[in-house]
């Protein structure tokens, strides 16, 4: 009886010996997200521009010059922003208004939206940190009147993507600097980034 006893024994130990070496895994193939929600953090100016009359000389200016139009600039217009890599779309989540909405077309890191006809750079998206950086351009143009017989021009705009001097000269306005002739004239663009992310 004690040698079968001890048989027993001795083949429990053997069996479990043997799958002591031995764990158990299991694979999880990392699941790629393809929608991002992304919260307003920050905003930064990257550029203020100004041109004024009557000789349409390039004056400097600084950030604070933009509240002279514009005192709610360093709030993004949407406190958030989904993006949709799966269906290509883009939403603006807006606090007080209608949210917006656009297909998209992604070149490396910019993104660009496409309205009616046409596509315009919407701004630049970091996939490894689920970061989006918003482009916005702020543009203020004023023709005074030369005389009475004229009406004052003004025209306020905002707008995504990245203005410079060869998108805003030549306007229906103003063919260049050179044709700002009256004193009142002037021609002001900041283009600014308001920065997202999911963290």
């Amino acid at each position: 009886m004690k040698l079968f006893t001890y048989i027993i024994l001795a083949a429990l130990t053997c069996i479990a010996c043997e799958n002591e070496g031995q764990v158990e895994t299991t694979t999880t193939t990392p699941v790629s997200s393809t929608k991002y929600s992304m919260n307003f953090k920050t905003y930064t100016v990257n550029n203020v521009n100004l041109f004024k009359g009557p000789s349409g000389n390039s004056i400097t200016a600084d950030e604070s010059y933009i509240q002279n139009y514009w005192s709610l600039y360093k709030e993004s217009s949407w406190k958030k922003v989904e993006l949709d890599l799966e269906n290509m779309t883009v939403k603006l989540v807006a606090d007080n208004a209608s949210d917006l909405k656009y297909n998209i077309s992604i070149k490396q890191d910019s993104v660009f939206i496409k309205e009616n006809s046409n596509t315009e750079y919407f701004g630049n998206f970091d996939k490894s940190t689920s970061s989006l950086k918003l482009k916005r351009v702020f543009k203020y143009i004023k023709k005074a009147p030369a005389d009475s017989s004229q009406a004052l021009f003004i025209s306020k705009t905002t707008g995504f993507g990245i203005a410079n001097y060869n998108n805003i000269f030549p306007s229906s306005t103003f063919s260049g600097p050179g044709n700002m002739t009256n004193s009142g004239d002037e021609v002001f663009w900041a283009n600014i980034t308001y920065n997202y992310s999911s963290n």
